[in-house]
């Protein structure tokens, strides 16, 4: 069997960053070595002819620096012997200093504790000594120093230079120091570790600034492996592993996981759920799946014909029947028609408490016993006799009458006998007819001459119609009988507003403005010139004409050309040219572009030299010069020595930027005016020139030396300042001090517990007792003290109260309520003793 374990994954943080110093620049105005003679030879007139050949040690070491770092420094780096005398600046960034490059660097493992100290040694070297003086390398200067306030930085790109000047007996040196931490490191110590992911192990991003974890979109969590649930996610019955979902818990279901679901085989009617795979039953069911029925009376089919059912037990019940059925589910009906209660063939109907007898045709009675008399309600009319029969009876109708009842009158008229559309009006036995106007006859048949007198004018022809006639009019004539004469403007011809003058059997009409025509049908065209409108198109109108413009034209006839320079865009001083719809831009010198906003870049074609810099203006240029140059093309190079000689007959050289002196024997300074005695030989003490030009010096008190550079070591046992009487040797602080050596002085530095001015003083860490509460202070060799507690306090001091209740015999639900080196249990009701351990209710036993 094979088994696969995952590694878990856990985060380290073990803090990674770079400590980088860059060497800027080295200054030994006196050219002297750590002990104030002249590197190489000896000196003329005090001045110091040869430079030292300077290499350096430097020596990273721990906060805070101490003359005995070098043994526990993380890392030293030596550079090559630096050319440019005593006053020099280093190769510049990433390059050469020998065996390492500017800046060197120090990877640490580890926190960084933002500061550390520097051990800085200046050497001369003496292998090329052309004078063969000196076979070992001289010590130029020896400088100690601590460098606080350097956090670590995000990297290397973003990393700012903090400037250190390292001041020595005899020169300074400049550093730039930056600290920044190695990629997925942060803080300003390097020890917060921080790699974005998107799995199993997380799902989080990195704080630029900070690497603090950023969850992704969805989850959450100090290692943001929790993922959010989708939004209303029952936070009960819901959960998910992936963001925005809904996982729902055995026994639950729907999107959000909140509705329960039914154990199996719960009913679907009768039975709910609450808490998800239950079953909780309705009213009037029970059982485990709630499918057993309380109500027996549920079942509508256990009485029949509308009988009550009434529950009598869980599982029994009975019938209340209605009249007329019987039986105990009130099936059986009561038949009150099993005799033969009916006569003449009438038919039974049985209505549970009572009966009916449908009778046959011609018979009644409750029981169909009596046959009907139909004459009785007979309906012939006019005159007619009945005759009864049975369920029937008869009528005799009288002569022009007939029908059942002899209700209908024969029509006569049914045959139509009047013609020309006459109206018949039947009579009894007969009809007559009324004629329509212009006929006459008993049937109507005879047409009436309207035309028998002369009634047509004007020799017109008179048409017969029915009841009517008609003239037909000759030309120029009009009227019921031909006697109007025709009014030719009647019909409305002249159109468009025309003026319509009746004539015989014509007419003559009189156009408005702008029409023309027999009917004035025809609009003149007012567009006879085709340069009518000058720059557009001519519409014909009424008596008119408009005209449409070209684009950039305007006027009733587009005579006149748009100005678009009175809303132009044109920039920077540049002038507007009209145009047909359109305008241009003049542009200004050193402008550009359809609306002359581009400033033209006359640096394209500029002529700036010797690596200076071009700076675009408005159709000019101007060039800033790098450093040693001057003239509008920067072709000029710049005579520093013409601006500023040298002074005591010192020789001016040019250098790029800047002017340097070559100064004679006796005389320093940038201009070489600085004497001997200026240049302040005398580290500490007072200088005199003598008549020959060489200085002699006189020191202070507790410094000696050629030039009062040597501090007198105080501490020096052969110092008389250490010779006590009565005692044998010299005093250095006792055995629990280092003497420091000061300024014609010295002090002790006391080991810990011991104080005074020579250490000699046991300090009493129990004065005063830092033990509390009463606790004994006892010293331990080590300066420091332990206390003995008294019963109940525990603590360095004896200052925490030790909880009894942690280890109480209190028994029987009871509660520990701690005390000072104890505790007490309060009982619950009914227990007593120490740790309620007894009973208080006495229980009797009687005996049987």
């Amino acid at each position: 069997m094979a088994y696969c374990f995952r590694k878990s994954q856990v985060e380290v943080s073990h803090a990674k960053g770079t400590l980088s110093i860059q060497f800027v620049d080295y200054n030994n105005p006196s050219s002297r070595d750590n002990g104030g003679s002249c590197c190489d030879c000896c000196s003329f007139f005090g001045y110091c002819p040869n430079k030292c050949d300077n290499f350096f040690r430097l020596y990273a070491v721990p906060y805070p620096v101490n003359h005995y770092g070098v043994s526990s420094a993380w890392n030293h780096w030596e550079t090559h012997v630096m050319s440019g005398g005593d006053s020099f600046s280093f190769p510049g960034y990433g390059q050469s200093l020998g065996n390492h490059n500017n800046p060197v660097t120090y990877h640490f493992n580890g926190r960084w504790q933002g500061a550390f100290g520097v051990i800085l040694k200046v050497w001369d070297d003496d292998s090329g000594n052309i004078f063969g003086i000196g076979r070992a390398d001289d010590l130029v200067d020896e400088i100690f120093a601590n460098v606080p306030g350097v956090p670590a930085q995000k990297n290397q790109q973003s990393a700012v230079a903090k400037s250190v000047t390292l001041n020595g007996r005899r020169s300074t040196t400049r550093i730039l120091v930056r600290v920044y931490c190695d990629a997925n490191y942060y803080g300003s110590d390097c020890n917060t570790y921080c790699v974005g992911r998107d799995d199993a192990g997380g799902h989080y991003k990195c704080d630029e600034n900070t690497g603090n974890k950023i969850c992704l979109a969805g989850w959450m969590g100090s290692s943001c492996l929790t993922a959010i649930c989708k939004t209303d996610c029952d936070p009960i019955h819901g959960s998910c592993t992936t963001p925005h979902t809904c996982i729902c818990a055995s026994g639950w279901t729907g999107l959000n996981c909140d509705r329960c679901i039914k154990k199996a085989g719960c009913s679907a009617v009768h039975g709910d759920c609450d808490q998800g795979n239950d079953c909780v039953c309705r009213p009037e069911w029970t059982g485990p799946n709630c499918d057993q029925d309380l109500n027996m009376c549920r079942d509508s089919q256990l009485c029949k014909n509308g009988g009550t059912c009434i529950n009598t037990d869980p599982d029994q019940h009975k019938c209340d029947c209605p009249p007329g059925y019987t039986g105990a589910d009130c099936a059986k009906e009561i038949n009150l028609c099993a005799p033969s209660l009916c006569q003449n063939n009438g038919t039974c109907t049985n209505f549970r408490t009572y009966y009916t007898c449908t009778c046959p045709a011609g018979y009644e009675g409750a029981n169909c016993q009596t046959d009907i008399d139909d004459c009785k309600q007979a309906k012939c009319r006019n005159g007619a006799t009945c005759k009864d029969a049975v369920n029937d009876y008869q009528c005799e109708c009288v002569a022009g009458f007939t029908g059942r009842n002899c209700e209908i009158n024969i029509d006569e008229c049914q045959t139509a006998p009047c013609n020309n559309n006459g109206t018949c009006i039947d009579q009894v036995n007969g009809y007559r007819c009324n004629c329509l106007q212009g006929f006459s006859g008993f049937n109507c048949s005879t047409n009436i001459d309207d035309c028998n007198s002369s009634l047509c004018s004007n020799g017109g022809s008179c048409v017969d119609e029915v009841n009517n006639f008609h003239c037909v009019c000759p030309a120029g004539y009009l009227g019921r009988t031909c006697n109007n004469a025709t009014d030719e403007c009647s019909t409305l011809p002249c159109k468009n507003g025309g003026s319509c003058l009746d004539l015989h059997r014509d007419y003559n009409c009189t156009c408005p403005a702008g029409f023309t025509g027999k009917d004035c049908e025809t609009n003149i065209n007012d567009c006879i010139s085709p340069t009518q409108c000058n720059q557009g198109v001519c519409r014909d109108g009424i008596d008119n004409f408009t005209c449409v413009c070209h684009s950039g034209f305007t006027g009733a006839l587009c005579d006149i050309n748009i100005d678009e320079c009175l809303n132009h865009q044109c920039q920077n001083g540049a002038s507007c040219n009209d145009g047909i719809a359109q305008y241009t831009c003049t542009c200004a010198n050193g402008f550009d572009g359809p609306l002359c906003s581009n400033n033209i870049n006359d640096c394209a074609s500029a002529l700036c030299i010797n690596n200076a810099t071009c700076v675009d203006k408005i159709a000019d240029y101007a060039c800033n010069c790098s450093l040693g140059f001057t003239g509008q093309h920067c072709e000029i190079p710049i005579d520093y020595c013409a601006y500023q000689g040298c002074n005591n007959s010192g020789t001016c050289v040019n250098e790029r930027g800047y002017r340097r002196c070559l100064c004679p024997p006796g005389f320093n300074g940038s201009s070489c005016e600085i004497t001997p005695c200026m240049m302040n030989p005398c580290f500490r003490g007072t200088c005199h020139m003598l008549s020959d030009l060489r200085y002699k010096c006189r020191c202070s008190q507790g410094f000696t030396g050629m030039h009062c550079d040597v501090d007198i070591d105080d501490c020096d046992p052969r110092n008389s300042k250490f010779i006590v009487e009565d005692q044998v040797g010299p005093v250095f602080c006792g055995q629990h001090g280092k003497c420091i050596d000061g300024l014609n002085e010295y002090s002790c530095l006391c080991d810990r517990g011991w104080t005074g001015k020579e250490c000699t003083v046991d300090i009493d860490e129990c004065s005063p007792n830092p033990c509390k509460n009463n606790g004994d202070c006892v010293q331990t060799f080590n300066a420091s003290y332990l206390c003995g507690c008294e019963a109940g306090y525990t603590g360095v001091n004896c200052t925490e109260n030790i909880d009894d209740c942690q280890n109480n015999s209190c028994q029987s639900n009871s509660s520990c309520i701690d005390k000072l080196n104890g505790y007490d249990c309060i009982c619950p009701a009914g227990l007593k003793g120490i740790h309620c351990q007894s009973s208080e209710y006495i229980v009797s036993c009687r005996k049987t």
